[in-house]
């Protein structure tokens, strides 16, 4: 091949220099783009993160505010105005304050004006002589203008106490609403004070990466939290009137009123924000917020220097590759210079190798060899051309070499053949053969290495093994040291150093009974241990050994006599192990055992307790049900009450109460009998246990259009009884939730091992109905006990048949869940394992 000249090489050079600029360029200019898009699509996620957490935050303050307005204490002070009352509602709201650090005050506040009752943070009950008048407070003012069902929610401020702003300063926001008693009559005001300054801290912590960006303005563009401190709160601080986006970046701000969401440069990076409407902020809740601040404002602040960090690394790639490419096309430019001097050098290779390279044909002779022929052989080039090579081969080696030639005229490989060939003066050496054919030119490369000193050397390494083999497979885990028939020690390995301590020079000519405590030695070891392997063969011990440093360790020891073809005795073989970790875990196990046994026993008394409490109440509670409802009954026949309206409401609701608790009473026995009930799997047919579900539950769908879809369903093996009782939750729950649709659909089915429902070892079954639904973001509370997602008033219940469904199939070793929508249907799922499921 002609050598390329340079002006051609610095060409190509040039041309692959340019087209890799061009289009590192436009690769570098699309990357950049995405990583813009990406990063800014993060900042947007996290401000509807942000909302969501600060509107949690505010919807826990309503309901708890919903709970004390009307709570038992509070409404019985309004009735009967007794300290007794007041101090009940006062514990009420000393419970909810200690529950809820966030709260920095809770106060019901009369019509007038006055504190009656109010309660400080982590609940410091304030003394009456120290309670004041807040009738000149806006959050007072317009409270006491609401109608029952709202909600003030005031702006987010700083606490002022007796005209100061309260040090240290002490973000605040106040939900207050209207109370009313049973007359209608307007009595007050019941006020919560939440420390936002703690969600604003929680927001922060979310993501601690981020936290430096976190922004927070109220309508008006003052900043709750700003880059600098100093910077916030310039409506209320000294000195600050000027610090706000609205003055400082008007053009932004108007953004940010016109749009409740977006993204816009700002001080060399972008300000992402989004609305939070507080008059929102109470979601699925029956109560109308009212507040003065049409929205607030979350934001995120990505700096210049962040801004520009994110493609800092994105730079030093393609800087890189650039490099990269440039050492590239100067390695083609070398690698046609080099290309003619490797051809010249394959020859002297070829000629000054110490292995034996050779080309052949497939006609079985040679028509190349370099001179290591001739030194290690003995023939000429001559000699060895004008001979077919199989003539050099090993009688017993020219089949298998005839063959592996045939494979490489097949178009195969050779890798680590061995043959031997004839030397000149008729000894044979062993060659290991590498080759590979060129078919198209019927031509075989092949290199051998003269390795016949390794064979010799492998002969006797095999021999050595033989004898060692079994001391070495037993020495992995043991101390093995010989000792001479007067028990010193002869030799000592790596395993008795570690184990006891010592070095070969320490311990070679001194008697092993160093390694024994002092009262196996007064106990006449290892003398014993001696003349026992001499007289049997062999002596095996577990007992304690002592390390060079004092220590202690449990051993197994084994002690071989050696003896010669006469009978003689050349010493002992010594393999020692440590067991003291097997030994102290054979202890821990027993203790563990004993212990278990106590448990069981105490876990005996527990249930025959709980059987003898779920009897107690079963009879106790029921007694005075019955009673209470026969009561009512003779009531509400009475002359007496005969025409009074208001006593036959108020009989009607006793006896419903009465009642829904027996019905709870009911379920709360069942559901504990679940837990504790023994279980008896036999095979179910599925479909067949639907059906009679189905048909039990005629009296729910007399009068009503329901149209059923039942898929084939497998047969699995379970309990019964259990089993049946989770059907009927179901399925009675999709009744009762379908109950306001003109047609209610109920899909039943199974699915196995599709890879997204059901794993490869379950079966799932399902039950799918077009009812009212609920909120996924309570479905953590959907299968706990008393947990209910819609109204008494809506859909009758006591809240424990979906615990009890989730704890039937726990013990199948299932799972339950449920997916929905508001007014979009809900489907309920349960797993039960193939193992416990498949016939046999």
């Amino acid at each position: 091949m002609s050598r390329l000249s340079w002006p051609t090489v610095l060409l190509l050079s040039t041309l692959s220099l340019v087209f890799t600029a061009v289009v590192c360029t436009t690769l570098y200019l699309r990357e950049a783009n995405q990583i813009a898009v990406a990063t800014l699509d993060r900042e947007s996620r996290r401000m509807e993160i942000y909302t969501g957490f600060l509107t949690s935050d505010i919807s826990s303050v309503v309901t708890n505010l919903r709970l004390l307005s009307s709570g038992d204490g509070i409404i019985s002070y309004l009735e009967s105005g007794k300290p007794e009352d007041l101090d009940r509602a006062t514990r009420r709201a000393v419970f909810f304050s200690q529950d809820n650090p966030d709260y920095d005050k809770i106060r019901y506040i009369d019509e007038s004006g006055r504190e009656v009752l109010r309660v400080n943070g982590m609940g410091d009950v304030v003394p009456g002589d120290r309670l004041q008048n807040k009738a000149d407070r806006p959050f007072f003012q317009k409270t006491n203008a609401l109608s029952p069902g709202q909600i003030y929610i005031s702006p987010i401020d700083l606490n002022v106490e007796n005209g100061a702003i309260e040090q240290p300063l002490k973000p605040m926001v106040r939900l207050a609403m209207p109370i009313f008693d049973s007359h209608g009559q307007h009595r007050g005001i019941y006020v919560i004070n939440a420390l936002i300054e703690n969600s604003i801290d929680r927001l922060r912590q979310f993501s601690p990466q981020y936290a430096p960006r976190f922004r927070l303005l109220n309508a008006q563009g003052y900043w709750l939290a700003a880059a600098k401190p100093g910077e916030e709160w310039g409506f209320m601080l000294p000195g600050r009137a000027g610090m706000t986006l609205a003055k400082t970046d008007p053009a932004l701000w108007a953004k940010i009123v016109q749009n409740p969401s977006g993204q816009e440069p700002y001080q060399g990076g972008y300000f992402t924000w989004k609305h939070a409407i507080p008059s929102q902020m109470a979601p699925g809740k029956p109560v109308t917020l009212v507040t003065d601040d049409d929205f607030l404002v979350m934001g995120s602040q990505l700096t210049h220097e962040e801004w520009a960090a994110s493609f800092v690394r994105l730079r030093q790639t393609f800087i890189l590759v650039g490099l990269v490419v440039l050492v590239l096309t100067t390695m083609i430019a070398w690698i046609f210079q080099a290309r003619r001097q490797a051809q010249q050098e394959r020859d002297r290779f070829f000629n000054l190798t110490r292995d034996m390279l050779c080309v052949a044909g497939f006609d079985g002779r040679f028509q190349r060899i370099n001179p290591a022929w001739q030194t290690a052989l003995g023939y000429t080039q001559e000699e060895m051309l004008n001979h077919a090579f199989l003539e050099f081969v090993h009688p017993e080696d020219r089949d298998k070499t005839a063959a592996e030639t045939a494979r490489l005229a097949h178009g195969g490989e050779v890798i680590s053949f061995e043959n031997r060939y004839r030397c000149k003066d008729g000894s044979y050496r062993w060659l290991l053969w590498s080759a590979r054919p060129l078919p198209g030119e019927e031509l075989i490369y092949g290199s051998a290495r003269d390795m016949t000193e390794r064979k010799q050397i492998e002969e006797k390494l095999r021999q050595s093994e033989e004898r060692t083999r079994l001391m070495v497979e037993s020495a992995k885990d043991y101390a093995i040291f010989m000792l001479d028939p007067a028990g010193r020690v002869a030799s000592w390995n790596a395993g008795a150093e570690r184990m006891l301590g010592y070095g070969a020079d320490e311990v070679i000519g001194q008697q092993f009974s160093r390694f024994y405590p002092e009262e196996k030695i007064a106990g006449g070891f290892p003398d014993k241990e001696l003349k026992e392997a001499a007289a049997r063969g062999r002596f095996e011990d577990e007992s304690w050994r002592v390390r060079k440093d004092g220590s202690r360790f449990y051993a197994n020891v084994i002690l071989n006599a050696v003896r010669n073809p006469q009978g003689e005795l050349l010493g002992f073989v010594t393999l020692s192990r440590d067991v003291t970790a097997r030994r102290e875990t054979a202890a821990r196990i027993q203790k563990l055992n004993e212990e278990l046994s106590q448990r069981a026993s105490l876990l005996e008394v527990a249930n025959k307790e709980l059987e003898s409490f779920s009897y107690s109440v079963s009879h106790d509670l029921r007694a005075p049900l019955r009673h209470i409802h026969g009561f009512v009954e003779l009531l509400q026949k009475s002359p007496a009450i005969q025409g009074d309206e208001t006593a036959q409401r108020q009989m009607g609701v006793i006896a419903r109460a009465s009642k829904q608790m027996g019905m709870l009473i009911d379920d709360l026995l069942a559901f504990s009998r679940t837990g504790r009930a023994e279980m008896n799997p036999i095979r179910i047919d599925m479909r067949e246990m639907v059906d009679q579900v189905i048909r039990d539950l005629e009296m729910d769908t007399k009068d009503r259009a329901v149209t059923w879809d039942i898929r084939e369903l497998d047969k699995v093996s379970g309990d019964p009884g259990l089993l049946r009782l989770v059907w009927t939750n179901l399925i009675g729950n999709a009744l009762k939730y379908t109950r306001p649709r003109p047609v209610a659909r109920i899909e039943i089915g199974c699915m196995t091992s599709d890879g997204k429902v059901a794993q490869p070892d379950e079966v799932v079954f399902y039950v799918r109905d077009n009812g009212v639904g609920f909120d996924m973001q309570y479905v953590s509370k959907l299968f706990g006990v008393f947990q209910r997602l819609h109204r008494a008033e809506d859909f009758e219940g006591t809240g424990i048949g979906l615990a009890n469904v989730q704890r039937i199939i726990n013990r199948h070793g299932g799972r339950v869940w449920a997916e929905s929508g508001i007014d979009s249907g809900a489907t309920f799922f349960f797993s039960l394992p193939l193992k416990t499921t498949k016939p046999g």
